[in-house]
Order: C-alpha cells, then structure tokens, then sequence
C-alpha cells in the first residue's frame, strides 16, 4: 500500500518528497513508513524496483477493448505506451535504478495481447497484428527520448502508423484534362 502511493509521488515530485507526503499518500502515520522501510531511501529504492517489476511482468500492460473502432485502439495504444515509456525513463533517471529487460515470454505476451485487440481489424492493415505491437513499441520509445523541436502528437503517430508519410499515387500524380 506504502510502495503503491510512493510511486505517482516520485514520478511526479522526484526522489526529494518528504516522508510527510509519502504518509499522507499513503494514508498512514510518518512512524509507519519508517517501521515498514527503515528509511526514506529503503522506501524508494522499493517502490523504483516495484514500478520496474509490474512494467516488466506485463501488469501495467495495456488492456484495449477490441470493439473499439481500430483508430481508437491505435491512440490508446500509442497514448499507453508513450507515458510508460516517459514514466520508465523518469523512474530511471530520479533514482539511478532501471529496471530489467523484458523476457521473450513478456514481449510475445505483449504481443498476444496487442494481436487479440487488433484482430478484428486484421483486414485492414497491412501487417500482421503482432508487427503492429512491434511499430508501436518502436514509435513510442523513439518518440518519447525528447529531441528538440516540436514534439510528435499521439494523433500524428496514429496517422504515420495508419497512413505512412506518402500521398496516394492519384494525389502524386494528378490526371491532365
């Protein structure tokens, strides 16, 4: 329950919150924090290892309603990815501590996952839906590493994924009178 309120603190406060704040999160007394973890620190380490963990083991993967219509999905899928991946990012640089690297069975379970949601649209698109997961993982990870210059918009990722960078040949090459 303590390692549950730290976790929103640190990413959005940093690794200076007070054990005042991570009690009121929490909904306990400073002393309990203390008893629980020993120290400030202890607690933080905890709740970084604990956000790694739950990302790593596919517990804060993305639950998508398949009858959504397929654009939907997409900006749900991108939105999901791209605020893990900033959170991942954040977590790593505010406590000094990453977390592992997915196993082959996290991934193809991500996949699967990312595959159920998509396969209703399977028609419509032009690669399977586990490469699907595979563009979107890519996309938000390299879309989350800030770059300078204007940052790309979840609806401009949903709509390089749906309709790439390319006009339709009749656009390109419009018919003469």
């Amino acid at each position: 329950m303590i390692i549950d309120a730290v976790i929103p603190l640190i990413l959005e406060h940093g690794v200076g919150i007070t054990s005042r704040q991570i009690a009121e999160a929490a909904g306990v007394a400073e002393g309990t924090v203390f008893r629980a973890f020993g120290d400030k620190e202890s607690l933080i380490a905890a709740a970084a290892d604990a956000f790694f963990e739950r990302g790593a083991s596919g517990e804060s993967g993305p639950l998508i309603d398949a009858s959504l219509d397929l654009e939907e999905k997409l900006e749900i899928l991108v939105d999901v990815m791209r605020h893990r991946v900033r959170d991942v990012m954040r977590m790593a640089m505010l406590t000094g501590r990453r977390g592992p690297t997915p196993s082959a069975e996290q991934l193809e379970r991500f996949n699967r996952v990312i595959s159920d949601a998509f396969a209703p649209d399977a028609h419509r698109l032009r690669v399977a839906p586990e490469r699907l997961a595979q563009y979107v993982r890519v996309l938000a990870i390299a879309t989350s590493i800030p770059v300078g210059g204007p940052e790309l918009t979840d609806a401009e990722i949903v709509e390089l994924i749906t309709r790439g960078i390319l006009v339709s040949p009749e656009a390109a090459h419009p018919k003469k009178d």
